[in-house]
């Protein structure tokens, strides 16, 4: 008996209402960035897309999508919704194949909001897993431009939106355990194997000379020691984790580690002694 042959979806065979007019709408778009967008149109194609029937329309649409919204200058939502709506049944690797990292830093750096929301939205898919946060850790460059993004920009939704997108990786990513970091042999700082954003994130994007940043680096490991100590996720091998993690920050930051020592003098009574032996055991390892 010969195998079925399954057919392929094409755009031929996807019966969405409104397509060809959006298609010829984006067309016009292109040709003049001062057209505006029509809402309706873009809404009512997108209400349409489902998971399935998303997949044909990709090449067809994607590319006119992200042109228009790196050039257009007139408020995005439209254009932005419908591009995030296309791309929500992609995982973040193959997302990459078609936004690749240095067109996501063109993105980030663009003075148009359309074009860093769609950067943005593209980052966030790695707090989908751990696995997706661990593919960003290796994308310093990008992330860096995330942080700064986030830091720079003077529009309220691009901020509120890298907020979230930073948020949302270093949630996802207190779940992943790395290896406790290994020292070297001699009169040399210990290294930390750079497996996680957490990592990247404590030690590595520290300016120690801006006195603002260092105090926000000390609160944040102080946030960090407290709700650890009370997590549900806590463990054995989650407290190493950590443990390694203060230690390389502290060796040579006396600020910080004195703040550590001292925060149990800071918090209510029936808190301070516990949080004193956490602290203890996290510095001494």
């Amino acid at each position: 008996m010969p195998d079925r042959i399954v057919p392929q979806p094409t755009m031929e065979n996807v019966r969405i209402s409104g397509l060809e007019e959006l298609q010829a709408h984006l067309q016009e778009l292109l040709n003049d960035s001062t057209l505006p967008f029509n809402e309706k149109l873009f809404d009512d194609v997108e209400l349409q897309l489902t998971e399935d029937n998303i997949p044909p329309l990709l090449p067809s649409f994607l590319p006119p999508l992200t042109t228009i919204l790196k050039s257009t200058t007139q408020d995005p939502t439209p254009c932005l919704t419908l591009t995030i709506k296309l791309l929500s049944p992609l995982p973040l690797a193959r997302t990459l194949t078609i936004a690749d990292p240095p067109s996501l830093i063109t993105a980030l750096q663009s003075p148009l909001p359309g074009a860093n929301q769609l950067a943005l939205a593209i980052l966030h898919k790695g707090a989908a897993t751990p696995s997706d946060a661990a593919i960003l850790s290796t994308l310093p460059d990008v992330i860096e431009e995330l942080v700064e993004a986030w830091l720079s920009t003077d529009n309220v939704s691009v901020a509120e939106k890298a907020a979230k997108v930073l948020g949302d990786l270093l949630e996802v990513d207190c779940d992943v355990v790395a290896p406790p970091p290994q020292p070297l042999a001699s009169v040399t700082d210990s290294t930390t194997q750079e497996l996680s954003l957490l990592y990247w994130a404590s030690l590595k994007m520290i300016d120690y000379d801006d006195v603002l940043v260092h105090l926000n680096l000390v609160d944040f490991f102080e946030t960090l020691v407290s709700v650890m100590r009370v997590a549900e996720t806590r463990s054995p091998i989650v407290d190493e984790e950590l443990g390694a993690l203060i230690r390389t920050a502290a060796k040579d930051d006396t600020v910080l580690r004195d703040a550590l020592r001292g925060l149990p003098d800071r918090t209510i009574e029936e808190e301070a002694e516990p949080l004193r032996e956490y602290i203890t055991k996290l510095l001494q390892g």
